[in-house]
């Protein structure tokens, strides 16, 4: 171990707060995204002449106001903007309106708190624990907006991966040269994977959003461990498709059901972060 006890919990106590800020980003940054792109849709409409629809309301923040209940819009207050304590004591239902409060909150909470004091036990401190906690961000609010909206967004993505480069211009935590071919290989795996895919069965399989979160990773992590990332993956999605499977009937249409309506992107996401916290071991197991 190389962090005292007290650094672990609180490097995990700030887990769990990035993580209730960060719940708060996944559920509002989509709806950000409509609104401008209704508003685009507007000002277009409006430059020919015809008359558009403005979207209704101001445009939605990301930041100005706490955690609040989704349906009825009444802010948790008190106990209840304590990160998982006040999801347990409310009983997991908004005091205004009775409605359940959605799960992913306290799981973004509780996965963040966990791997930050996992990354500062296993890399100790600096800018190392830095910036491998910036990914885990960046990589559990990507899986949660992919969960809920199916959607995996460029604002998050690209400037992850721009970040990542530049971070590895000097070495942070792979070398230049390993974070370029990340990047590059990772995209065009993936791009290059989707084309074959759709050219042998006519459907798209995984969407654009993936590829840029694997080229992201890669500029992050290095090209070496894209394939147990991939591996783990897609052994996960597999399972997880296997029991939605199970779960719905065993017909054929079931399963296509399932696989149509699974998001890869939470898949790609728990892989990084596993290699992350694994390090060489991992891949050196899955090649094994």
């Amino acid at each position: 171990m190389n962090a005292p006890p007290e650094v672990i919990a609180l490097c995990s106590a700030a887990g769990l707060i990035a993580g209730q800020v960060l719940s708060l980003v996944a559920v509002r940054l989509p709806r950000r995204m409509h609104w401008d792109l209704e508003n685009e849709v507007a000002l277009a409409q409006a430059e020919l002449g015809r008359e558009g629809q403005a979207p209704a309301g101001p445009r939605p923040a990301l930041f100005a106001r706490g955690p609040e209940c989704e349906h009825c819009g009444a802010a948790l207050r008190g106990v209840g903007v304590v990160p998982v304590l006040g999801y347990l004591i409310r009983n997991a239902r908004c005091v205004a309106c009775g409605v359940s409060l959605p799960l992913m909150g306290p799981l973004v909470e509780l996965t963040l708190a966990v791997v930050f004091g996992a990354l500062v036990a296993q890399n100790g401190l600096g800018i190392g624990l830095l910036a491998a906690a910036v990914l885990a961000a960046l990589l559990v609010t990507l899986a949660a907006i992919d969960a809920r909206e199916r959607l995996l967004p460029d604002a998050l993505t690209l400037p992850g991966l721009w970040i990542g480069l530049t971070l590895n211009a000097f070495s942070v935590t792979v070398d230049p040269t390993s974070a370029i071919l990340g990047a590059a290989g990772g995209w065009l795996f993936m791009a290059g994977s989707q084309w074959l895919f759709s050219r042998i069965t006519g459907r798209e399989g995984v969407a654009a959003g993936d590829h840029k979160l694997v080229a992201m990773m890669g500029a992050w992590l290095g090209w070496q461990v894209l394939p147990a990332i991939l591996l783990l993956a897609m052994g996960t999605a597999a399972l997880t498709l296997v029991l939605g499977r199970l779960g719905a009937g065993t017909t054929a249409q079931a399963g296509e059901t399932a696989q149509a309506e699974m998001p890869f992107g939470p898949h790609l996401a728990a892989g990084g972060l596993l290699i992350m916290l694994g390090g060489t071991s991992w891949f050196s197991a899955l090649v094994l």
